[in-house]
């Protein structure tokens, strides 16, 4: 060194290279790999001593590129890792021996490591967006079928209507219509036909005047099931996920069926009296106020999957192993399925299957019905179900978080977030790569592009039963100089760092 500003450069670099090895963030190989390229480094502060101020100098970018990248990976002794640092250390290594005239060493070896990643992260965003896009889409039709539900909720014949088939049009069946008008390219007023249901629905379960007009009633059921069931597959949804709502509408439009078998149309047309059967059914009872009115739903309702698709199931609490054989077959069966806890806007989901399903003019067939179990379980609720935590790693105290640190590292998460996630019964480092506009759903994906998506109260009991924890993404090197200045400041040492080093740190 021959100038101040050369010493000062050397000095800066040693004690940068210093705070690098403190950080407890990066996993130890990568700290090693920076100490080991100090001699690089130390050459290019004597062509260019204040190279550590310039965010986009190839020198300092090198250095936080490897750091940000080690940041996807948590175990520095799996398989992932050890292909993510072999290439780094190969490149830091080169460095070392190389002639260091200017920064294109330090450029060439870093394009080099990107075009490895890029390449890897290519294909990981290929299945991402996949994934994204059916979360986007689940969103959008959700906020739509939410404005088609209150606008149902305003019509002026829903006087008398039961309780179980609003939740159907509030629910499953505005779904439908929203899910038709995303995809129709030809700028329909109602797609598919499916708001021409409500009126006809609406009529067939008003018994006052479907038992004045069972002929009618008989005549519409085939067309009137048909178009139902059309707009439910159109959502991909088994036929027993809403088997509820068609017993309960078969038990409707049952004392009209009867009173056609049993009399003749002009017996019908005279009788102005209700079967006393209408007066025990529960499902025949008009909906509540409260059930009158359209809610918005706490999370985009998605299919099975779409669910399995965006790693769901992954976030699901798995509890620990039982000693017994005998008790495998009983655990394997619960261990996938949603809590029904919490149900979305016009859920309408099955905990057991009824003894019997309206398919008497349905569309589709008894083995199409019964086929698919996974698919009967459940599906329809965003799982919200209480974790079960594994054995306690022992230095973390204490076990869980306050309410209060819950809420507050919860609403501190942001896209791009790196996370330590407990699925599966392994740890995983995962990033945040999406939340819904309502900040009511989130997704991480981990290393291969693996999606795992959670609720918000899922993402708030995991946090805080410590089985999701965020790791501090801050820059490397911008928090490595933060710790130079005050290690400067500590020992009052007589030099006077440059401004551009106090605003890069």
């Amino acid at each position: 060194a021959k100038r101040v500003g050369q010493v000062l450069g050397l000095e800066v670099v040693r004690k940068l290279v210093n705070q690098v090895a403190r950080d407890k963030r990066l996993p130890v190989p990568v700290r090693e790999a920076i100490v080991a390229l100090e001699p690089a480094l130390l050459r290019l502060a004597m062509l260019d001593p204040r190279f550590f101020s310039d965010e986009a100098h190839a020198g300092r970018r090198i250095m936080e590129r490897v750091a940000q990248r080690s940041f996807k990976y948590n175990d520095e002794f799996g398989a992932d890792f050890v292909a993510f640092f072999q290439p780094v250390a190969v490149a830091f290594n080169s460095l070392n021996h190389q002639e260091i005239a200017d920064a294109s060493p330090f450029a060439e070896a870093l394009y080099g490591l990107e075009t490895r990643w890029e390449a890897q992260d290519q294909q990981e965003a290929q299945q991402r967006n996949t994934v994204l896009t059916a979360l986007r889409f689940a969103e959008e039709r959700q906020n739509q079928a939410d404005q088609i539900a209150f606008d149902l909720s305003a019509r002026s014949d829903l006087d008398k209507v039961p309780g179980l088939v609003l939740d159907f049009l509030f629910g499953p069946w505005s779904l439908a219509m929203a899910h038709a008008r995303l995809i129709d390219t030809r700028h329909q007023v109602d797609p598919m036909g499916f708001g021409s249901v409500v009126p006809d629905l609406l009529w067939s379960v008003k018994q006052e005047v479907t038992l004045k007009r069972p002929a009618k009633l008989i005549e519409m059921i085939p067309s009137l099931l048909g178009k139902l069931h059309a707009g439910l597959d159109l959502l991909g949804q088994a036929p027993r996920e809403n088997e509820r709502f068609f017993e309960g509408l078969m038990g409707l439009h049952r004392p009209v069926l009867r009173l056609r078998r049993l009399k003749s149309q002009q017996d019908a047309e005279e009788s102005n009296s209700v079967p006393m059967e209408l007066e025990t059914n529960i499902d025949a009872l008009p909906a509540t106020p409260e059930q009158r009115r359209a809610k918005v739903a706490d999370h985009p309702w998605m299919g099975r999957d779409d669910l399995d698709a965006a790693g769901f199931e992954d976030t699901l609490p798995s509890a620990p192993g039982s000693l017994h054989d005998d008790d495998h077959e009983g655990e394997d069966a619960d261990a996938g399925q949603f809590d029904w806890d919490d149900v979305g806007s016009g859920a309408a989901a099955l905990r057991h299957a009824g003894p019997e399903t309206y398919t008497t003019f349905s569309t589709f067939s008894e083995p199409a019905a019964l086929a698919a179990p996974k698919a009967a379980a459940a599906h329809d609720a965003l799982h919200d179900a209480p974790p079960a935590p594994p054995v306690p790693e022992p230095a973390l105290a204490p076990l869980t978080l306050s309410r209060f640190e819950t809420e507050q590292v919860a609403s501190n998460l942001r896209t791009g977030q790196w996370v330590d996630l407990f699925s599966k019964r392994e740890w995983l480092r995962a990033q945040l790569i999406w939340a819904s506009t309502k900040g009511t759903l989130f997704m991480f994906v981990s290393h291969g592009g693996q999606p795992h998506s959670m609720t918000k109260r899922s993402c708030e009991r995991l946090i805080r039963e410590r089985l999701l924890r965020p790791v501090d993404g801050q820059g490397v090197v911008a928090h490595a100089l933060d710790g130079v200045v005050a290690e400067v400041s500590d020992v009052a040492l007589p030099i006077r760092l440059s401004p551009g080093l106090r605003r890069a740190a």
